[in-house]
């Protein structure tokens, strides 16, 4: 742009040349035009969940200010285990709902030699839990995949 004001005989080659950048930062923002994927979560708990009951949600969960929820940790390398990232204990405690993000998940998942209890989570819920919602990304929603389960 400046160089196009100082040299206006090049200056709709200058012009042109933008354009090059312009269209890059377009189609960068593409995702983030899109409804994330945690909106319409919690808009099904909203409306499925009675208010006041107690859940179980991964840290990358938005707040869902009419339940009580019980945020479990983050999973981080030197960091203890989280308690709470047990089914078990979970049902003893009363929540019947767990919240998990493909966020926390799949990073789990992918380093499971390092987290190997939190992995074990993860698989109890895919095996004992009952799946009540699931949104997964694609084209229409933009973040991580998003699963509600209830524990029996």
């Amino acid at each position: 742009g400046a160089l196009a004001g100082r040299l206006r005989s090049i200056a709709p080659v200058t012009l042109l040349l933008l354009v090059v950048p312009l269209t890059w930062s377009v189609r960068e923002t593409r995702e983030l035009r899109k409804t994330d994927s945690r909106i319409p979560m919690a808009a099904w708990i909203d409306r499925n969940v009675p208010a006041g009951t107690r859940i179980a949600a991964d840290p990358s969960t938005p707040d869902l200010p009419r339940h009580r929820v019980l945020h479990l940790r983050l999973p981080r390398p030197g960091e203890p285990f989280d308690p709470n990232r047990s089914v078990e204990r979970l049902r003893s405690q009363g929540i019947r709902h767990v919240v998990v993000t493909g966020a926390v998940a799949d990073r789990v998942r992918a380093a499971r030699d390092r987290y190997p209890r939190e992995q074990a989570f993860y698989d109890a819920l895919d095996r004992g839990g009952t799946l009540l919602f699931e949104v997964n990304p694609r084209r229409r929603f933009a973040g991580p995949w998003v699963r509600i389960f209830r524990l029996s």
